[in-house]
């Protein structure tokens, strides 16, 4: 588990990875969060979604986070937790994606003075800018495999581009989660807590994405 304090110690960055098991546990019942919520945390196929209890004032994003690693020779994601809670940010990172928490750290250490909807919107504009290197590599894998065949049909190729179609759908669906998601935020009432600032780092992920 990693706690950095920061925004002059008036907020907290609690993040574990699904690894942490009892750890999690033990931080959703010190915060009192959800039990329901650990279901979602641990789940790698959970999609991208907002919950908000307005009793509790705890929000909760499931954000889709591109995978590094191919698998039949294409690209997947695998969700990442965000939980606030009153001033406190919690993440929760699975192996598959816990890369993304050094990329969410550098920033951080360089913008200690973020609030923490700043720095969470800016967690989502960095995941988000993570997408483009793997689309653009996968549409080139389908062209070149598309020549190959135009020039000489094989099965071989032929699974390789189903397997490469495949992929670009299900990134492309996971991304476009991610923006439901966003469009989410942007409607909600918890919207109203945001400052002109913070509403514009949103606005900011919106059009990046």
């Amino acid at each position: 588990m990693t706690t950095i304090k920061f925004n002059n110690n008036q907020n907290e960055w609690i993040h574990l990875n699904t690894k942490e098991e009892d750890g999690i546990k033990k931080l959703y019942a010190d915060y009192d969060i959800d039990e329901e919520i650990i279901d979602y945390t641990l789940d790698k196929n959970e999609r991208a979604h907002l919950d908000y209890d307005k009793t509790t004032d705890t929000l909760v994003l499931i954000y889709n986070v591109p995978n590094k690693i191919k698998i039949d020779n294409h690209y997947e994601t695998t969700p990442i937790t965000f939980i606030i809670k009153n001033t406190t940010l919690i993440t929760i990172t699975k192996e598959q994606n816990q890369y993304i928490f050094f990329e969410m750290k550098n920033y951080l250490d360089k913008n200690l003075d973020s609030t923490i909807y700043e720095f969470l919107f800016n967690c989502l504009f960095i995941i988000t800018d993570n997408y483009f290197p793997y689309i653009e590599e996968m549409n080139d894998d389908r062209k070149i495999v598309s020549n190959k065949l135009k020039e000489k049909t094989s099965k071989k190729n032929l699974l390789l581009l189903s397997d490469l179609e495949t992929g670009i759908v299900f990134f492309m669906s996971a991304s476009k989660q991610n923006v439901v998601l966003l469009e989410q935020i942007r409607t909600h009432a918890f919207r109203k807590k945001l400052t002109e600032f913070e509403r514009e780092e949103l606005e900011l992920s919106l059009i990046h994405i």
